[in-house]
């Protein structure tokens, strides 16, 4: 090599002190976990040409952060160029740097960690949807022995992937043991991890879930007759990433009850249900929805149902005279389901020429079956012959129904 610089010109040649340096020449340690990295900067000469100022570092145990044991880096204005060390196993790697031709070697120490740790230790923030799932990594010394590399996991809320607050795992052979962690309540988990006789713990806000997220209600068209027959349809878009068990919804009314009864309603595979409710009380039906664990509410409203007919019985016949009395059965009634109770009704009667002959007592309003009645007197008349009684809805006139008496 001297013989080859004295060859150049006294203003080519170079001095060779300070090409290149390793910040720290002497023999450094590095947890061999496969986590923990050890910088390794290099110095250069400053000034270097710019095909003088890319280092390759080689390593013959571990890698550096790109996964393979060679990186090439280019030194920056600062004149340094650095290498992350990181290794599984346990030894002494040595380390080369190389810029042109020049190259230096140092030392590492790679040793097991007896130290139980979170890959992840940070406070991290999951849905508190049932089965969004957090990856939740513990981490021993990979070279732990076969019969003490299980870690355990517990929380105080929410569940792992057994459906429990425990699980014990056993570490693979980077050391590492993977759990899952889901939740449906809305607070700070506190996750723990031990082996042997070491501990350590970390946090998991559980944050409330955008119900948009889980499933939405369609277009509802209420103001349906209460008639215990006609229904209102409930549509619901379920979110198809849910896990196939949790694409349900059951729906619970405190009016009125569903054709499916209590049962859970599966959506399609594109996600869409309908539930369809009836009742016999005029008013508003507050409807329960509950998705994988998140609940929705809606108001839907049942109107009077009002009777499309009425059916009058009586006796044909009734004697003339104020203590005689005919007795009218009235049955309200619709072609679908059964009407609202309670409507009042309205009473004449007519002779053949059209005079009012008698009046009405003791009407009733119909009842839960539709049922009423009233009474018709024809009092003290001189009128003989038929008379035509007709009964009607007091509110929806069109509703009405008549009948032929003979007074004798």
């Amino acid at each position: 090599m001297a013989l080859a610089l004295n060859s150049c010109k006294p203003e080519d040649q170079i001095n060779l002190t300070g090409v290149i340096a390793f910040d720290h020449p002497e023999q450094e340690t590095l947890v061999a976990d496969g986590v923990t990295t050890l910088p390794v900067p290099v110095k250069i000469k400053g000034g270097a040409d710019p095909d003088k100022r890319t280092v390759t570092f080689t390593t013959d145990l571990g890698t550096f952060t790109n996964n393979a044991n060679t990186i090439t880096i280019v030194a920056g204005s600062d004149d340094k160029a650095t290498a992350y060390l990181k290794s599984i196993a346990q030894g002494t790697a040595t380390i080369k740097a190389t810029v042109s031709t020049f190259s230096i070697t140092k030392t590492v120490l790679c040793t097991f960690s007896n130290v139980l740790s979170f890959s992840n230790a940070t406070t991290e923030t999951q849905t508190a949807d049932n089965y969004s799932l957090l990856k939740i990594t513990g981490h021993i010394n990979p070279g732990t022995d076969a019969s003490n590399r299980t870690i355990t996991f517990t929380t105080d809320l929410g569940t792992f992937t057994n459906n429990t607050n425990t699980v014990a795992i056993v570490a693979d052979v980077n050391g590492d043991a993977v759990t899952y962690l889901k939740g449906n309540v809305v607070g700070t988990a506190t996750v723990k991890i031990a082996n042997q006789n070491q501990t350590a713990t970390k946090n998991v806000v559980f944050a409330a879930v955008n119900p948009n997220n889980i499933f939405t209600f369609g277009t509802i068209i209420d103001n349906i007759p209460a008639d215990g027959v006609s229904l209102v349809t409930i549509p619901a878009q379920v979110n198809t990433s849910l896990p196939a068990a949790s694409q349900s919804v059951t729906f619970t009314t405190d009016a009125g009850s569903f054709t499916n009864g209590s049962a859970a309603i599966p959506a399609d595979p594109s996600g869409n249900l309908k539930a369809y409710l009836k009742s016999s009380v005029v008013g508003p039906a507050h409807v329960s929805a509950t998705c994988s664990a998140v609940t929705r509410t809606v108001t839907v409203n049942f109107v009077p149902a009002v009777p499309d007919y009425l059916l009058l019985t009586a006796n044909g016949t009734v004697t003339n005279g104020s203590a005689n009395t005919l007795t009218i059965s009235i049955a309200a009634k619709r072609n679908i389901g059964t009407p609202t109770p309670n409507f009042a009704l309205t009473y004449s009667v007519l002779d053949a020429t059209g005079n009012i002959v008698g009046s009405f007592s003791n009407g009733s309003v119909t009842d839960q079956n539709g049922l009423a009645s009233v009474v018709y007197t024809p009092g003290n008349t001189t009128y003989r012959g038929n008379v035509t009684i007709t009964v009607a809805l007091k509110n929806y006139s069109g509703v009405s129904e008549s009948i032929n008496v003979l007074i004798n």
